[in-house]
């Protein structure tokens, strides 16, 4: 065949509608049996069978995806002649009908291999059709008999392919497969011409009585080894020359003719070959415009493709199940729930997962070319090798950010297991996400719900008497200076790393670039806002003496003027890094506007001089440039300091939601109504100005009467004396307690929470169980902290009295108070639980004395039976 003829041929398959241009993302080959699929006009695969061996543009696939996917009709052929996979990815499809033999899927197997190598094994999918109302449970029985049958890479369908969804979930298969393997775009179809071929129906074995072994000798043999003699060769190497994304894929290949061609690159060609990557580069910039393309692609590689919309519950993970890996995993798609079930466990490492592949056979390791081609004089391997250029760079899959992996999660979850999230991420001392953009919308969204759960405690010191306040308060509640950091541009030094210097130099709050599984392609942090604080200690080594948030805007801010606004206006303190301080930079415009703010303002230059750092009231510069980290830290600290000691604004987190412009997740209709119905409880409690009244007025049955019922219970299995009296006693004492646990239960505030339980939906009555809870924490808080302390110093004075052995009045009196205060400890502890308690408490009483109703009833019967007995006698 004539070069001609190969740019004929290519012109051919190319549909008539389309400009010759536009390439398809993939293309499907369909192979295996005929009578597995009905073609029609309807059919989304294949409208039509007249273009059999022709790669054609499937409009259908267009107007389902909106994605250019090409098609080749090889079903029932094994003449792969005029077969030319020129262009994109290939997937295979063996396309079997539900009443398969089990042998029939080994022959279709053995003929790609065959065919087109065994590296396009890699690139199958089967598929096995069946009527509409069949089912094909005993297929996929018969077909995971076959060695190296995958189930993962198995579909079912109607014949008529025209089920939307099963085209849907088809295309989710394929596009997880072409994301985790490496595109398959080998030619090892393209056969000679002068060839013997033969043409032979595709039938099932049970028809046609075909078995592996004749099915492989009807196909024809694999390109013919002397290259340089076969025409489809030179139309491959034209091909490798013309299509930069072929050259770079056909490295890897292991088949005749890719070598050959490799090996028959000339000098003249090289840099053609040389100038293909730039086209790669092209695609990327095309790929940063599409930011939406990106985040499902991440959501793809982690399998959360569906759960964007279906979110994830924590009834997912917090049940048994096989034990995770200790290390690493294997796959991208097990990375969702290691990093989920090491966080809920409180592992800090839930944020270094490394991904290591331990599959035999089948790989998605890259080796590493070795050229022996002795075409190619060693000058230009020189030159190959010192070359700088752009043009040069390999493209490759990047892993995934470990932060993309924590973002994905969390925004594929419901409310209730990102409060779940950000509460485990919070004891394992990490930063929070404050302002999360939404990766579909971009709209931003301030997860104040997920705060609502995380209590901090420090301990505050006053300078000046040198004395100590232990504080503990949920941080939603908390008024701390907040210190915003901000970049500009792209300085050299890492925003990031730097605040984790400030509140713990061994310990990353913030996720930062130099930190393993960091890379440059993250698609769903920049634009958030994380935040974390500093709680001290109270020791002399503190950096601060109060607590102090620390807001970490992610990503240029130049680009999130929203964010920065929000972040500035709420901050303390505003540090800003940037590269340089030149008058043409563009980030002027932004400090110039901070200039004239009147909050204080610290310019950190990390690229440049920046001349003489200014150290004005209010105003601070300082350079970076040849300085080391701890030295910055300590300057910082210093300055930072100095400027929360004089005066500061006071930040907290419910003042997130009177800010414009962004969304608060408690504005959610099902939320506020479980937060009303939780508020009605709370009015009822907040009658009682001492909280270690509550539990006696409207907590009866767990009060006083389960103390004495549980002291009786105790004795009931240590008699003394006279037992079966003893017994009898003891459990009449104990019906009593019931009895009057009947009399006083179902105080007001148990029957509004019943009532409340019983009106609610299911979600509703989750966030009613919520808000309860939070409330009740909050509203004892203050009471139980002044009660702590109170604790504390008595317990301090008993404990000095004791060391020094004295037995005294005063250590028995200072005894007495201690317990005392225990006990008002224990009655002003007042939470859901106890509410549930109760509940308890009055299902008990009433059933006990259910029972003893129906022991008087057939005690009475038995009585009146006996009488009965005896008057027949």
């Amino acid at each position: 065949m004539s070069s001609t003829e190969d740019n004929k041929t290519l012109m051919d398959t190319s549909p008539p509608s389309q400009p010759n241009e536009l390439n398809p993302e993939f293309t499907l080959v369909l192979i295996g049996d005929t009578n597995s699929i009905e073609i029609g006009p309807k059919n989304i695969l294949l409208a039509n069978d007249e273009q059999t061996h022709m790669q054609h543009l499937s409009p259908k696939l267009y107007d389902l995806c909106g994605r250019h996917i090409s098609v080749i009709n090889m079903l029932g052929q094994q003449n792969t002649e005029n077969l030319l996979l020129n262009q994109g990815a290939h997937i295979f499809l063996l396309i079997l009908p539900n009443s398969l033999d089990s042998s029939q899927h080994s022959a279709g197997v053995q003929w790609l291999e065959k065919a087109f190598g065994k590296e396009s094994l890699s690139y199958l999918i089967t598929v096995v059709t069946h009527d509409a109302d069949a089912e094909c449970e005993s297929a996929l029985r018969d077909l995971k008999a076959n060695t190296g049958f995958d189930e993962k890479r198995y579909h079912t369908c109607t014949k008529s392919m025209t089920d939307v969804y099963e085209m849907t979930a088809l295309l989710e298969k394929i596009d997880v497969m072409v994301s985790e393997m490496k595109p398959y775009c080998g030619s090892r179809g393209t056969l000679n011409k002068n060839d013997e071929q033969k043409h032979v129906d595709f039938k099932s074995n049970t028809e046609e009585g075909t078995d592996s072994s004749e099915f492989q000798q009807n196909q024809t043999g694999c390109p013919a080894e002397d290259e340089g003699k076969s025409s489809s060769n030179v139309k491959v190497k034209s091909d490798l020359l013309n299509e930069p994304g072929d050259v770079e894929h056909s490295k890897n290949d292991d088949s005749p003719v890719a070598k050959g061609a490799a090996d028959e690159v000339t000098h003249e060609n090289k840099d053609k070959v040389r100038k293909m990557p730039n086209s790669v580069k092209i695609s990327e910039e095309i790929d940063k415009e599409n930011p939406h393309q990106r985040v499902t692609e991440t959501l793809l590689r982690l399998d959360l493709q569906d759960k964007h919309q279906q979110k994830l519950t924590s009834e997912d993970f917090l049940k048994i199940g096989p034990a995770m890996k200790k290390y690493h995993v294997t796959s991208e798609k097990e990375l969702t729930n290691t990093f989920l079930h090491k966080l809920l466990m409180l592992d800090y490492r839930a944020r270094y997962i490394p991904v290591k592949q331990e599959i035999l056979g089948v790989s998605d390791s890259k080796p590493i070319q070795v050229c022996d081609s002795a075409e190619v004089e060693d000058i230009d391997d020189m030159d190959d090798f010192f070359s700088t250029g752009e043009d040069t760079k390999q493209t490759k899959e990047t892993h995934l950010h470990q932060m993309d992996i924590q973002m994905a999660v969390f925004h594929c979850s419901d409310s209730f297991l990102k409060q779940n999230i950000v509460s485990k991420l919070s004891q394992c001392q990490y930063a929070l996400p404050l302002l999360v953009p939404d990766p579909v919308t971009m709209d931003i969204e301030c997860p104040l719900w997920t705060f609502r759960k995380i209590t901090k405690s420090w301990k505050t010191t006053d300078i000046q008497t040198d004395s100590k306040i232990m504080k503990s308060m949920p941080i939603c509640k908390a008024k701390t200076p907040m210190v915003s950091f901000l970049r500009l541009d792209s300085p050299s030094v890492s925003k990031s790393q730097l605040i984790n210097m400030l509140i713990n130099d061994r310990h990353n709050t913030f996720f930062h670039r130099h930190l393993q599984g960091s890379n440059k392609t993250r698609h769903l942090v920049d634009g958030m806002a994380e935040i974390a604080w500093y709680c001290p200690a109270g020791k002399c080594n503190d950096a601060f003496n109060d607590c102090v948030a620390f807001c970490n805007l992610h990503g240029d801010a130049l680009l999130f003027e929203k964010q920065r606004d929000i972040l500035i206006e709420k901050s303390s303190v505003n540090v800003v890094l940037v590269p340089t301080l030149e008058k043409g930079h563009k980030s002027r415009r932004v400090i110039e506007a901070l200039w004239k703010c009147q909050k204080p303002l610290i310019i950190l230059i990390t690229d440049t001089d920046g001349g003489k750092d200014q150290k004005k009231q209010g105003r601070y510069k300082i350079s970076l440039k040849d300085r080391s980290h701890s030295d910055i830290t300590e300057e910082l600290k210093t300055i930072i300091g100095h400027i929360l000691y004089e005066s500061h604004t006071s930040f907290h987190l419910e003042s997130m939601a009177e800010v414009p412009g962004i969304r608060v997740d408690e504005d959610d209709p099902v939320c506020q109504k479980g937060k009303t119905a939780a508020l009605e409880m709370m009015n009822l409690l907040k009658k009682i100005q001492d909280v270690t009244e509550i539990k006696s007025k409207f907590l009866p049955c767990q009060g006083q009467l389960w103390h004495e019922w549980s002291r009786i219970k105790k004795e009931l299995y240590h008699l003394t004396g006279q037992i079966e009296i003893e017994k009898s006693k003891k459990e009449n004492e104990l019906m009593k307690i019931r009895q009057d646990q009947c009399k006083h239960s179902c105080s007001e505030l148990i029957k509004l929470f019943t009532d409340n339980l019983l009106s609610l939906s299911s979600t509703e009555r989750q966030y009613f169980l919520k808000w309860t809870q939070i409330f009740l924490d909050d509203h004892v808080t203050d009471d139980l902290s002044v009660i702590l302390q109170n604790y504390d110093k008595k317990w301090s004075e008993v404990l000095a009295l004791k060391k020094k052995h004295n037995k005294s009045d005063l250590f028995k009196s200072k005894q007495t108070e201690l317990e005392q205060i225990s006990t008002k400890l224990q009655s002003a502890s007042f939470g859901l639980e106890h509410i549930f308690r109760e509940m308890g408490q009055i299902y008990e009483a009433h059933k006990s004395q259910k029972k003893q109703e129906r022991r008087d009833v057939d005690e009475a019967h038995q009585s009146q039976k006996k009488q009965e007995c005896r008057e027949m006698r």
